[in-house]
């Protein structure tokens, strides 16, 4: 009996390391949590600066050679990037709500996903994105090195 006894605890005690090790696991880094504060400062900048319709100062968040994917067309380098943006800009976008927002990696590269709805001048939702951006930190600033844009959805019905 003691056989049986001794093995039921060990293997609950293996249990439960487990799946505290997992949830451990899933509990952001302080260097982790500290990072995703420093890009949603950032993203706010960056945010401000698309609103006021300051595309020199939008274009200061990208590195020189960031890549912007999205369906069917890749803007590589500052002057691509820049028209892709001005042809936002021309479509209406205004700004940029996150819904919902996850950040991972650390040092000087981290990765944000995060779905977002595109509002337009008004405050209405045109259409929702989930983007991967890689973020990556030159001369003590975040900056997007690469963004994968995927369209989700339609604005949702009025």
């Amino acid at each position: 009996m003691k056989t049986s006894t001794v093995r039921a605890g060990v293997a609950t005690a293996f249990g439960v390391a487990a799946v505290l090790g997992i949830s451990l696991m899933a509990i952001p880094s302080v260097a982790q949590m500290k990072e995703g504060a420093e890009i949603e400062a950032v993203s706010q900048q960056y945010r401000e600066a698309w609103q006021r319709g300051d595309l020199d100062r939008v274009m200061q968040f990208w590195t020189a050679d960031a890549k912007s994917i999205g369906p069917g067309a890749v803007a590589t380098g500052a002057a691509a990037i820049r028209a892709s943006l001005e042809q936002s800009r021309k479509l209406g976008i205004h700004d940029l709500r996150h819904e919902e927002r996850e950040i991972f990696g650390g040092g000087d590269s981290v990765v944000e996903v995060t779905r977002s709805a595109v509002l337009d001048g008004d405050g209405k939702t045109m259409f929702a994105l989930r983007y991967m951006t890689l973020w990556q930190k030159s001369g003590g600033q975040w900056r997007i090195h690469r963004e994968f844009v995927v369209p989700i959805g339609p604005a949702p019905a009025a």
